[in-house]
């Protein structure tokens, strides 16, 4: 499947400007308005490879361990019966 690189910015939430400088070497097809298209697998390939790489590196999981505890220390804010 061929897609022009708004199609690709939109589906990586990319720039489009990114995306033309990191396709550079890869070979495209003129599509019916004159824009470059390029074959999906290999596109998305070049271009989450980086994505993930930078992920990576800057710790991009939000996951953190442990419970959540209520901000009187946990206690429930429930009424307690006399």
């Amino acid at each position: 499947m061929l897609l022009s690189i708004s199609q690709l910015a939109e589906m990586t939430g990319r720039e489009r400007r990114t995306i033309t400088k990191k396709l550079d070497a890869l070979p495209f097809v003129v599509g019916e308005k004159g824009g470059h298209q390029y074959d999906s697998v290999e596109a998305l390939a070049k271009n989450l490879r980086l994505r993930l790489a930078r992920g990576c590196s800057r710790g991009a999981s939000t996951h953190t361990s442990g419970s959540k505890q209520d901000s009187d220390g946990g206690h429930s804010k429930e009424a307690h019966p006399d």
